[in-house]
C-alpha cells in the first residue's frame, strides 16, 4: 500500500505517521548530537566521533538516547572512556538521553569481529562528525558489511576536524607513564566492576553484552543484539507467512 509517500505491508496507515514523526524526532535532535559529539571530539586521546544508534538511521522513538561510536588513541581507550564519563555524571547528572557511550574501538584495531547483520547494519549508517579519515579507513577494514549491503556507500554528512591546542596540551600533561598506568588500572577496576554488577548474567549472554578487552567496549546490559536478532527473526517469519515469499533467514 502507498499513504503520503511510502509505502507499507498491510493497510495500516498508523505505521507511516509513526515513521513521519520518528524521522521529524531525529531531525530535531541531529544538531543537539552534533554538538555533543564536537564536545566529545575535544577530549583528550579520542580520535574518532561518529553517531550510531536509531538517529543514524533517521528515526527516533520518543525515550531513545543518542548513541555515539568512539575511536580512541591505541592504549587510551579506558582512560578516554573514564574521562568521558565523569563529564556525563558532572556536568550532565548522568543523563543518557543526549550521551549515550556504549561502544569504544581503538585506532589501530578498526576492524568488528563480530559479523552478524545487526553490526553491518550499525557500521553501514554510521554518520561520521569528527575525523573523515578515520571513518574512511574504519569502513576499508570492515568491507564485509557488503556481505550484507552491497550497494552501501558511505555517508557524506557533517564531518568536521580539527585539534584543539588544549587537547593537545592535555595528552601532553598526561605523560606516557602516566597514562600507561592510569589505562591498566583504570581498565582493570572497570572489568571486576562490570563483572560483578552483572554477575547474574551467565557467562555466553554476558559475553552477548558486553566487550571489555584492550581494543575495545561494547557495552550493551539489555542484550540489545539478542533481542534485535530475535525481534528480526519472528518479523520475518510473520512476513513469510502474510506473503507466501520465501526469505533467507539471518546467518
Amino acid at each position: 500500500h502507498f499513504f503520503n509517500g511510502f509505502y507499507c505491508l498491510g493497510d495500516n496507515p498508523g505505521i507511516v505517521q509513526r515513521r513521519m514523526d520518528g524521522s521529524l524526532r531525529a531531525k530535531n535532535r541531529l544538531k543537539t548530537a552534533i554538538r555533543y559529539s564536537r564536545i566529545i571530539s575535544r577530549f583528550p586521546f579520542v580520535r574518532g566521533v561518529f553517531l550510531s544508534g536509531s538517529i543514524s538511521k533517521g528515526f527516533m522513538a520518543e525515550n531513545d538516547d543518542i548513541d555515539y561510536f568512539i575511536i580512541s588513541a591505541p592504549g587510551r581507550l579506558w582512560l578516554s572512556r573514564t574521562l568521558l564519563t565523569v563529564f556525563k555524571k558532572v556536568f550532565l547528572f548522568n543523563s543518557y538521553r543526549n550521551f549515550c557511550l556504549n561502544y569504544f574501538i581503538t585506532a589501530h584495531q578498526l576492524e568488528i569481529k563480530e559479523r552478524h547483520l545487526y553490526d553491518a547494519t550499525e557500521i553501514v549508517f554510521l554518520i561520521p562528525i569528527y575525523n573523515r579519515e578515520l571513518y574512511e579507513e574504519f569502513l576499508g577494514k570492515n568491507s564485509w558489511v557488503k556481505n550484507y549491503f552491497p550497494t552501501f556507500r558511505q555517508s557524506e554528512e557533517y564531518t568536521s576536524d580539527g585539534t584543539p591546542w588544549l587537547k593537545q596540551l592535555a595528552e601532553w600533561l598526561l605523560n606516557k607513564t602516566l597514562a600507561n598506568s592510569l589505562e591498566k588500572l583504570i581498565h582493570n577496576y572497570s572489568v571486576q566492576y562490570i563483572r560483578k554488577k552483572f554477575k547474574h548474567l551467565e557467562e555466553d549472554v554476558f559475553n552477548k553484552c558486553f566487550r571489555l578487552s584492550e581494543n575495545e567496549l561494547r557495552y550493551f546490559p539489555d542484550d540489545m543484539f539478542q533481542n534485535m536478532h530475535n525481534k528480526y527473526n519472528k518479523r520475518l517469519l510473520e512476513f513469510q507467512r502474510q506473503s507466501g515469499i520465501s526469505l533467507e533467514e539471518d546467518a
